[in-house]
Order: structure tokens, then C-alpha cells, then sequence
């Protein structure tokens, strides 16, 4: 499984959250579910800033392996395509249908 060692690296550079936060430009409370891995959705641009801030490259901010088995969380046969009819993605016009009393 793939985990964040943000706090790892940190403590190597001799930092704590509030240090990191302000190296990074990011908010304490950002940092400190970053540090505890407790975030569960982050953007690039805050990756990036973080590994810019511990002077490291974005990928080394992880460590582990991928799990396979949460890309087959569901059977191919339980997995539905929709796809547009051609009469779907012609453009809408908005004239069409209505009576403007003339």
C-alpha cells in the first residue's frame, strides 16, 4: 500500500509542522493532515509545495507499493458504458418547439 512519509523526511531535516507550513506557504491544519496522513484528498500544487519545501522530488514523498486489488473493486460485468446517440450530441436549438405567437 502506498502511504505518505512526509513526516519522515521532515524529521530528518530537523522540521516540525508549524516549520513546514511555513516553508510550503500552506495552512497548519493542511500540513498536519499531511504529517499524519490523515488527508485524504490533496491537490499537486500542494504535493508540490511540500516537496519543494523538504527540497525533495514529489514522488519521494511516498513510499510502498500499489495495491492491485483496488482496481478490480468491482467485476467488468457490474461496470456500465454510457455512450452518447448521435442525436445527443448535436448542438441544442433553442428555437425549436416553441410558438412565439406570430
Amino acid at each position: 500500500m502506498t502511504q505518505l512519509c512526509i513526516k519522515h523526511l521532515a524529521e530528518q531535516r530537523g522540521l516540525n509542522i508549524t516549520t513546514l507550513s511555513r516553508r510550503s506557504e500552506l495552512a497548519y491544519t493542511t500540513v498536519h493532515a499531511l504529517w499524519h496522513a490523515t488527508a485524504t484528498q490533496f491537490s499537486l500544487k500542494t504535493l508540490d509545495r511540500v516537496a519543494c519545501a523538504l527540497d525533495v522530488q514529489v514522488s519521494d514523498l511516498f513510499v510502498g507499493s500499489p495495491d492491485p486489488s483496488l482496481l478490480h473493486s468491482s467485476p467488468p460485468s457490474d461496470r456500465v458504458i454510457v455512450q452518447a446517440s448521435p442525436d445527443e450530441t448535436r448542438p441544442h436549438d433553442s428555437t425549436m418547439g416553441h410558438d412565439d405567437g406570430s
